[in-house]
């Protein structure tokens, strides 16, 4: 048995000799999924034993209580802790044939050993899992919610490796323009930086997987040496289930304390709020969908957002209770497709909109958008208010992956503005809606395009917006 933290000059191949290497590597590698245990024959494995010699004491005297997250669970044996993982095979849009080979490659299994102690004697298939001492000492990720999630547990030191070079977050963005923290990339099918990662050797690398392509990719640089741990949170379907993944990266530094200290605070608040909402009879209709580039309408029918709007006091619209989280990553494409015909029939009444697009500029025409209850009455928002475009940074993917609270007040305070009247929107802005200054411009110029007499061009609704979030 080897741990996947091993290091060393027999480990870590020269400069010179690197490029061959990762050449021969990557052919022999294969394209296969990867050969994790399937959660039957893993619920078959026996459990490991201590080595003799290893200390029978708790290691870990702070233990990690999973409430909400569905993607992981922990047990803890003295002197190490065994994590399962997986993303339920409900969470993409996957023919049969598809899902069964998601569920078999997405579920990893990784032994965590207390630094200083005897791993385990590995019996029946544990032996194929992944062996990692804790606490980790350096760690890489491939996406930005993950590196705010180390610094929030007080490790950002430990960084060696992140996703992109566009961070929002202040102290990351500074490591990252002074050089200290290189990017990796972000994704694991285009712009993994393997030369990188082999040369730091990161004690773990954590890597968002989020399609069949990514787990090929994934055990990949397993082959390769490197330690690399999936990371599942995007296949949750509450808010508070995916920022309880911060226990998840606790694991790998013996924070479980500290994560249990934040996540007790944001869940408190959110059930605050949740039980602020429920005073409430009435229930606006909503939908959370935006055009991407390609065309047609990307929505939300169940998930995150889908629970969001719930726990906010409205109806989604779109709401299929089986319906996948995802299709598959393909840049911002969270949700599921709907052709325009489609949504305009469904989406329609909706009285609020919220959406990942900034402007309407490359959505369709104005006499389509008029079709929109919510689009008339000028209650479309975006969730991308703190971002800094001329780096491509956007704090809804650090941010808001940590702190459902937050965006939880937001849509309170469109939905029931009456309930919170101080309330300063976090992420949300209402969106611009550039399609309407060009129709009043062609009605201008004596075109034929003709308003609905039942449309209301300013909302009687006011909401307050902050500059920056001091926290």
């Amino acid at each position: 048995m080897r741990f996947a933290t091993r290091r060393g000059p027999s480990f870590v191949p020269s400069g010179r000799a690197l490029p061959w290497l990762l050449v021969l590597l990557m052919v022999c590698a294969g394209c296969g999924p990867r050969s994790g245990v399937s959660p039957e024959d893993e619920a078959n494995v026996s459990s490991p034993h201590p080595s003799p010699g290893t200390p029978t004491h708790d290691a870990f005297p702070d233990k990690a209580e999973i409430r909400h997250a569905t993607g992981f669970t922990v047990s803890y044996h003295g002197t190490y802790k065994v994590v399962r993982v997986a993303a339920d095979v409900k969470a993409l849009q996957l023919s049969s044939g598809e899902g069964r080979a998601w569920e078999k490659a997405s579920f990893d299994l990784l032994v965590l050993v207390q630094r200083g102690t005897d791993p385990p004697v590995a019996t029946g298939h544990l032996a194929e899992a992944t062996f990692i001492e804790v606490p980790i000492h350096s760690a890489a990720v491939n996406r930005d919610a993950d590196a705010l999630r180390i610094k929030h547990l007080g490790f950002m030191d430990r960084l060696v490796g992140i996703g992109g070079t566009g961070i929002f977050d202040s102290e990351l963005r500074d490591r990252v323009e002074s050089g200290t923290l290189p990017a990796i990339g972000s994704a694991l099918h285009r712009t993994m930086d393997l030369e990188l990662l082999l040369t730091e050797t990161p004690a773990a690398v954590f890597l968002r997987v989020a399609s069949l392509d990514h787990t090929y990719e994934f055990q990949r640089l397993r082959d390769l040496g490197l330690a690399s741990v999936p990371v599942y949170s995007w296949a949750e379907t509450s808010a508070l289930a995916r920022a309880e993944w911060l226990k998840y990266i606790a694991l790998f530094f013996n924070a479980e304390a500290e994560a249990h200290r934040q996540f007790e605070q944001i869940q408190a608040r959110y059930d605050e709020l949740v039980t602020l909402v429920g005073t409430r009879s009435e229930r606006p209709k909503a939908v959370w969908a935006y055009s991407p580039r390609a065309g047609g309408w990307r929505a939300h029918c169940r998930g995150v957002e889908a629970g969001l709007l719930g726990d906010a006091g409205m109806i989604n619209v779109m709401a299929v209770e089986d319906a996948a989280v995802s299709s598959g990553e393909v840049g911002h494409s969270e949700g599921l497709s709907f052709s325009d015909e489609r949504f305009l029939k469904q989406a329609g009444d909706a009285e609020i909109w919220i959406t990942w697009s900034p402007t309407d500029e490359r959505w369709p025409s104005a006499r389509y958008l008029e079709g929109f209850l919510a689009y008339r009455d000028d209650n479309v928002f975006h969730h991308r208010k703190r971002r800094l475009p001329s780096i491509g940074a956007d704090d809804w993917y650090e941010l808001g992956q940590l702190r459902p609270d937050l965006i939880l007040a937001d849509l309170i305070a469109v939905a029931h503005p009456e309930l919170l009247p101080d309330h300063e929107l976090v992420f949300l802005d209402r969106l611009p809606r550039t399609k309407v200054r060009d129709l009043h411009l062609s009605m201008d110029l004596g075109t034929k395009d003709i308003l609905p007499s039942n449309t209301r061009w300013a909302s009687t609704r006011k909401y307050r917006h902050s500059g920056d979030l001091h926290e």
